[in-house]
């Protein structure tokens, strides 16, 4: 994984807390729970007791294949910045995280902390949940996304050239769409 998308989906999940796909520390009752679907559009594994990382909550390979317009597979949990978030990698190096934020984040904080997380270039997007807002500042794609104080998440896409395409807002926005209505 590139520097660029370790530090900042460091620094999101700084500010919001554990992921809900699960945390490579102590597992708590909150870290298995995440939202499972039967749309196709999430998994439905849970993990393991042991504090694995789990991928209950990530939308599917297929899904992010969709959005993106090419092949991705995952999603893998890793250590990225301490936390466990749903990672897909394409044919071209080109990389997706997902990360579900720690519940209990009001809308208003969540304004807050994500127009900081992404500084002056953070514009809101309207039609994803109840709130969100996009920038393509740090030399990637990033949205984050409320929906209630149980489920906010943020999506980055890092292109192996490392520079944002013109596509790649929307891209964001369709698979942060599908998350919306699992």
């Amino acid at each position: 994984m590139r520097l660029r998308s370790i530090t900042v989906t460091a620094i999101v999940v700084a500010s919001f807390g554990l992921a809900a796909c699960g945390s490579s520390g102590s597992a708590s009752s909150s870290g298995g729970g995440a939202t499972t679907s039967t749309s196709g559009t999430s998994t439905t594994s849970g993990g393991s007791s042991s504090g694995t990382p789990s991928t209950a909550g990530c939308p599917t390979a297929a899904t992010v294949s969709t959005a993106m317009g090419s092949s991705f597979t995952g999603p893998v949990t890793g250590t990225n910045g301490g936390t466990a978030p749903c990672v897909y990698t394409g044919s071209s190096g080109d990389q997706v995280n997902v990360l579900f934020n720690a519940p209990g984040l009001s809308k208003s904080d969540f304004a807050t902390q994500a127009q900081s997380d992404m500084g002056p270039t953070a514009a809101p997007v309207s039609g994803v949940g109840a709130a969100a807002y996009a920038s393509t500042a740090f030399d990637h794609t990033e949205i984050e996304v409320w929906v209630s104080p149980s489920k906010s998440f943020s999506i980055t896409i890092d292109n192996e050239d490392g520079t944002v395409h013109p596509e790649n807002p929307a891209q964001a926005q369709a698979i942060a769409e599908a998350i919306v209505a699992a």
